[in-house]
């Protein structure tokens, strides 16, 4: 069984490309796009990682950084798009222009990348 990621972002678009990249690597990933959703989910999911998003406002990253490290320990990417900001808690950034497979060496700093699917 894969490692289980959430990946949080307001922009729907940002967060089926990165997840796309992210399932193509293997991982196992679940989304959300609203700051209610990501709460759930990290409260009660079993995730591995946490990827926030470039376009989650600055205050609820803040305080989804502090829900992962309340509820789990487990490790948060926060995802740029060339300037990172200061006031943004991660464990690790990532500058969304590496594309996925920037995103997915990061994440393999943290968890390891899933062994490839044999072929039927």
């Amino acid at each position: 069984m894969s490692a289980r990621i959430l990946s949080i972002d307001v922009d729907e678009k940002l967060l089926a490309e990165r997840n796309a990249a992210l399932r193509g690597a293997g991982y196992a990933v679940d989304g959300a796009t609203t700051f209610a959703a990501a709460l759930r989910q990290i409260s009660y999911g079993n995730f591995e990682l946490f990827v926030i998003g470039r376009s989650v406002p600055r205050s609820q990253a803040r305080l989804l950084y502090q829900q992962v490290k309340q509820t789990s320990h487990k490790p948060v990417l926060a995802v740029h798009n060339g300037t990172p900001d200061p006031e943004v808690p991660a464990d690790k950034l990532v500058d969304e222009r590496e594309g996925g497979l920037g995103l997915v060496l990061a994440i393999s700093g943290f968890i390891p990348r899933p062994a490839p699917r044999a072929a039927s």
